[in-house]
């Protein structure tokens, strides 16, 4: 009787065993190259008060020219990158005065600016 070859069998077992691994981190590879990572989160809204003449109230202090509000810009800008800085806008109040806001924070180097109405009040 012919003796089987181990020589044989072992290597086939070998090989399929390096495929099994080598399957197996490919796998892996493509799990994490499709696998969504989490989104980043958004960039903080920095509340802006809006006075009647146009002037804007950050933290308790008002600013009504670009000369004193860009340093304050700055600031924010360097503790929290790409921040928006959101302006409400209540009901009855002279739109003239929140564009001239938006205008200030945006020659102060604001990048974003939301301008937030009041919904209408059902009668």
């Amino acid at each position: 009787m012919a003796r089987p070859n181990t020589f044989i069998n072992r290597f086939r077992y070998a090989i399929l065993a390096v495929l099994i691994v080598l399957t197996i981190g490919y796998g892996y590879y493509l799990y994490r190259l499709y696998v969504p990572s989490t989104p980043p989160a958004p960039p903080p809204s920095i509340a802006v008060a809006v006075l009647a003449d146009g002037s804007v109230k950050i933290d308790g202090v008002t600013y009504a020219n670009v000369a004193t509000l860009k340093p304050k810009i700055a600031e924010i800008e360097k503790t929290h990158p790409g921040a928006g800085y959101s302006i409400n806008a209540p009901q009855g109040q002279d739109f003239n005065g929140i564009a001239q806001a938006v205008v200030l924070l945006q020659q102060s180097g604001a990048k974003t600016v939301w301008v937030i109405n009041e919904p209408k009040k059902a009668r």
